[in-house]
């Protein structure tokens, strides 16, 4: 049974609070208007996206398979585009755009997350382990193939890609002439000919210098990410991507900042736990037994840390020395 006194004591609290807010909104406009623009911002958005949506949705065709509708004026794409678009509710169209300015976004983000799946089952060892790492090898075979074919057809494409990119993948076969040729391709795609590090560095590298590969791989993946078309910034998967768009030239200059951002990319690729691979975990091993000592005030507090942790802040430092090293050799060589 409630108590008529507490029923009236809740009523008495609750009114005054809602008039209180009531007339605060009254007394001060701008705090008004303000929630009148966000609410009626909201609203348009709203209408803006349903409209959007029902303009872009794709056509009905019956009797047609999906395989079938992949090359029916690609309509499959176009659902496959609309669907995850429409089932994405931070999604808002820019202005004057159609769905196939998305369907590259779109298609890519797919592929990533596939491809995640089968990494995570082939690691996790899934019964179902073999299959995925086929399914791997199958997919990297058939985009390879595709890249190849078009270094050789339209190497024009290909080339403004390549020349921001460190690594690049060919097709060997147990038979080397079966395979590509990779020497040509390398050259006519003129691969990592703009790099932000100087290429005269890689001469005065050592084939197993594994922090010095990391970071000319990592600095290529920023700068690619930087020279990305704006509208590609909605599907951009991590932190780290949205953070390399807005990097300035890589320099003497901003090499911390590229290299803050490329530790965050190296922390993605392994789960947080770089340590864990075999190769960098040699590299950070120096810093095992490191002790960490904070300064607090006029006293110095000694704090322990695990090995795993010290073993990852030393392929951080490892990192950190490549990456200032290539930004000073760049200089050197102006």
């Amino acid at each position: 049974m409630v108590d008529p006194d507490m029923k009236a004591k809740q009523s008495k609290q609750t009114k005054p609070a809602e008039a209180h807010k009531a007339e605060l909104l009254h007394s001060n406009p701008a705090i008004a208007g303000l929630m009148a623009d966000m609410g009626n911002k909201a609203e348009r958005e709203s209408a803006e996206r349903d409209a959007w949506l029902k303009d872009n949705k794709p056509p009905y065709v019956y009797g047609m398979s999906e395989y079938e509708l992949l090359r029916h004026e690609g309509i499959g794409i176009q659902r496959s585009t609309y669907n995850a678009l429409k089932s994405d509710l931070f999604f808002q169209p820019k202005h004057k755009t159609t769905w196939r300015d998305y369907a590259v976004e779109v298609a890519a983000r797919k592929a990533y997350e596939g491809l995640s799946d089968l990494q995570y089952l082939v690691w996790a060892n899934s019964w179902k382990e073999q299959s995925a790492l086929a399914s791997i090898a199958d997919i990297a075979t058939d985009a390879t193939r595709t890249l190849s074919e078009l270094s050789r057809q339209a190497v024009e494409r290909v080339r403004p890609i390549a020349q921001h990119r460190f690594f690049w993948p060919f097709l060997k076969a147990s038979k080397e002439r079966f395979g590509d040729e990779h020497k040509r391709i390398v050259k006519e795609i003129q691969l990592g000919d703009a790099a932000p590090f100087s290429k005269d560095a890689l001469a005065r590298i050592r084939e197993n210098n594994i922090p010095v590969k990391m970071a000319m791989t990592s600095l290529c993946r920023l700068e690619n990410c930087r020279k990305t078309p704006s509208w590609f910034a909605l599907y951009q998967k991590t932190e780290w991507e949205r953070l390399a768009r807005n990097l300035k030239p890589f320099s003497a200059d901003t090499w911390h900042e590229w290299f803050e951002v490329a530790w965050q990319a190296v922390l993605a690729d392994y789960d947080g736990h770089p340590e864990r691979d075999t190769e960098l975990r040699e590299k950070g091993q120096y810093r095992a037994e490191h002790t960490f000592t904070h300064a607090i005030g006029a006293q110095k507090k000694t704090i322990s840390r695990t090995r795993e942790t010290n073993i990852r802040d030393g392929i951080k430092e490892k990192l950190k020395g490549a990456i200032k090293r290539l930004a000073t050799s760049k200089e050197s060589n102006k």
